[in-house]
């Protein structure tokens, strides 16, 4: 076995939080992996320290009265759960099993050069198939949710298209809200009589949920600066969104004329509809963050249980979307904990494709609109439309505080508590709920 140095230690270790932070994980999730990989390689953790910052990480290691310093870059801002989950999985056999550092280095190696699990072809067609449900939620017929899919589908194809050819992220963004926004145009011509939600559903695919749940994750773990970060880059890729509708509206004239005062903002489904949307919705999206696939059902079937617990709560409680919204994204969050301890999968994972359904997309593409027609508003329909805005800013919230409560809340517990926990860690369910927490 070869003895590495410290140096070359420290950029193995430099390597798995580089990798971590280009594919979407959180700063802690990034911490507590690089920890694990520093505890295999025999680095004292009171001699380890290790700081994520936007774009940079710096790791200081002390050895005697020497300390050694090194920083890496980090340009990527992608979503990638699968090498997420396959770093973590092997940081924890890493330190079980005693990897010998070059033998972990060759694994992280073939989990980097590793092909996607999803062909384009199959991402293209799982989009179609998450907007057309989406329009289907939303309360458009079967004829208007087949005509969202397509719109979706060639947006997505050119949104593909456009980052093969080397067009800016964002860019590419914009080109596949307006290639999706002008085909929802022509839903005007089909006999249906909910023509307007293909306009609100066909460029939900672009919502950028895992960035969304990750800015206001760190920011309620208190790395403010990661959080703070985030919120901006998915208020960038909004912001394109927004482009792209626009100059949609600028070609296609009759767009001014969409009234999605008829676009219904409630709609209730049969428990039949709840089971195949949760289910799509769910696991389309699982696609596009390359989800493992031996999970797909599990996130399929935490899908349905949260739109059922959602319509259970609104029209049998009779309480708000809001409040409705918070619930079920709490129980998302507690049966995800449960969860993790058969899959071992990141809790973003488990979280963001069941809840994405509670995604207001009525509501943000009106507040989009009011925008983008601000200049014919008066006052009192300018405060009207920013309400829209507020209250699918509320929705937002209150998704993500809910499903990351029970991860926070049972992570700084079980910190705080590990003396009391001691006692029982052969039996004591709490000892269990830590090592999930971690």
């Amino acid at each position: 076995m070869v003895n590495l140095s410290i140096t070359e230690k420290m950029e193995i270790v430099l390597s798995v939080g580089q990798i971590l932070a280009e594919n979407g994980a959180t700063a802690n999730k990034i911490i507590n992996n690089v920890k694990r990989v520093a505890v295999s390689m025999q680095i004292p953790k009171e001699n380890f320290n290790l700081k994520v910052m936007p774009e940079v990480l710096f790791l200081n290691v002390s050895c005697g009265e020497k300390s050694h310093l090194a920083f890496r870059n980090y340009e990527k801002h992608g979503v990638d759960m699968n090498i997420v989950n396959l770093i973590n999985t092997l940081t924890i056999k890493a330190v079980k099993k005693n990897y010998p550092p070059q033998k972990f280095n060759d694994i992280l190696n073939r989990i980097v050069s590793r092909n996607k699990l999803y062909s384009n072809t199959q991402i293209i067609f799982a989009t179609g198939l998450f907007c057309g449900a989406f329009c289907f939620l939303f309360g458009g017929d079967l004829l208007a949710s087949f005509y969202t899919a397509i719109a979706a589908i060639m947006g997505k194809f050119f949104q593909l298209k456009s980052i093969k050819y080397g067009v800016n992220h964002f860019c590419a963004i914009a080109i596949a809200s307006f290639v999706a926004t002008s085909l929802a145009y022509f839903a005007h011509f089909l006999p249906t009589e909910t023509m307007w939600t293909p306009f609100v559903a066909c460029s939900l695919f672009l919502i950028p949920g895992i960035p969304i749940m990750n800015a206001i994750t760190e920011s309620l773990d208190g790395f403010l600066l990661n959080g703070m970060t985030k919120a901006y880059h998915s208020t960038l890729i909004a912001i394109s969104i927004m482009v792209g509708i626009v100059l949609a509206a600028n070609i296609w004239e009759h767009l001014e004329e969409i009234d999605l005062g008829k676009v219904s903002l409630l709609v209730h489904h049969s428990f039949v509809e709840l089971l195949f949307l949760g289910i799509i919705v769910s696991i389309s999206f699982s696609t596009f963050i390359n989800a493992p696939k031996k999970i797909l059902l599990l996130l399929g079937s935490l899908g349905v249980i949260a739109l059922i617990i959602k319509d259970l709560i609104i029209y049998h409680l009779v309480l708000s979307t809001e409040m409705a919204t918070f619930i079920s994204s709490l129980i998302i969050g507690i049966l995800a904990i449960i969860a993790k301890k058969y899959t071992y999968a990141p809790t973003l994972l488990l979280t963001v494709p069941p809840i994405i359904s509670f995604v207001p997309g009525v509501l943000i593409f009106r507040a989009l609109s009011s925008f983008v027609y601000i200049r014919y508003l008066n006052a009192e329909q300018f405060f009207y439309e920013m309400g829209f805005a507020i209250d699918a800013l509320q929705i937002i919230v209150a998704m993500t505080v809910g499903v990351t409560l029970p991860y926070l809340l049972a992570n700084k517990f079980l910190k705080k508590n590990h003396r009391f926990i001691r006692p029982f860690k052969k039996a004591g369910y709490f000892y269990k709920l830590r090592r999930f927490a971690k």
